[in-house]
Parts: C-alpha cells; structure tokens; sequence
C-alpha cells in the first residue's frame, strides 16, 4: 500500500508543543515521498486578533501544510492567519 496523504488535525488553538510535534511529522521524509500531500487542519471555533497571531507564531515556516477553518464564521481562515504580524 502506497501512503498517498499525511494528514493532522487540532482544535480550537492547540499547544505549541502539539503544533511542533506535528509539524515534525509532517515534514519528515520518512513518512513519504515528495508526492505524498500533508497538511495540518485546524479547526477553530471563532477567532479574534489574538488567536490569529498566536496561530501565526505556531505555524511560522510551515504555511504551505497549513490550513485553518472558523466554525463561527464558516470559511477558511488560512490567509487571515498568515498575514498576520
């Protein structure tokens, strides 16, 4: 069987160590080639200013496996959390 994803999930704003864990995983090549897709998703119940920039500070270096849904507000909240400073 050949491994096609690697996939993480969190919620509601999850530890830095967690994040780091996964990330670990996720870009360690021993868990797949270069065609394997991995992603971290993390789900969120509502965000403020505040959960974007801790999310920002736990995902720095790792944007492209990053992705990040509000249930509150219904959409994707990836780029919101990337750009922030």
């Amino acid at each position: 069987m050949n491994r096609i994803a690697l996939i993480e999930f969190k919620a509601n704003n999850a530890s830095s160590h967690d994040h780091k864990k996964d990330f670990v995983k996720l870009n360690n090549p021993k868990e797949g080639g270069k065609e394997v897709l991995r992603y971290l998703i993390e789900i969120v119940n509502a965000f403020d200013n505040r959960t974007l920039s801790r999310l920002h500070s736990k995902i720095t270096g790792n944007e492209s496996v990053f992705r990040c849904w509000s249930l509150k507000d219904g959409r994707e909240i990836t780029q919101d959390i990337i750009k922030t400073k």
